[in-house]
This record gives structure tokens, sequence and C-alpha cells, in this order.
């Protein structure tokens, strides 16, 4: 009998973007288009290079379009103080 995987180990995603082949089998992450950002949504339909692209919650990138600029660096948990 086959192991039983969570069902979020069996979805692959792919990357949105015209030119890239990306999946979550290669080991890249992958960002939901902040939709609620109309400024930050039509830079992501940039980088699709897709004419007239329309994002919706299902268009991912993947972390080759984001320069190390573009991610939060101090995550660290500061606790109750």
């Amino acid at each position: 009998m086959a192991e039983y995987l969570p069902r979020f180990q069996r979805i692959i995603v792919n990357c949105s973007a015209f030119d890239c082949s990306n999946s979550s089998k290669a080991g890249v992450s992958f960002f939901p288009c902040p939709l609620k950002d109309e400024k930050c949504c039509k830079e992501w339909s940039r980088l699709m290079k897709i004419k007239d692209f329309t994002p919706t919650a299902a268009s991912k990138l993947c972390s080759d379009y984001f320069s190390p600029q573009c991610f939060e660096q101090d995550l660290a948990f500061k606790g109750n103080t």
C-alpha cells in the first residue's frame, strides 16, 4: 500500500511567467500575486511577460524573479519583553 502523503506534498506548483519552466520540484520558492496592491500587481504582470495578463489567486512567481532585497531580513522572534 502506498504511503499516505499530506495534500500539500502532492501539489506541484508551476511558475506563471511565460518563459519559466520552474516547478516546486526544482526546489525554488513560489509567491502569490499581491492582488490587493494594484501597483505591485502591475509589476507582477510585467514580470509574467504575457500580453494582457491578469493575475489571479492561482498566479505564482518563482524566487528566480526576485532579488534578495525583495525579502524582509529580520524576522527573528522578539518574544514578550
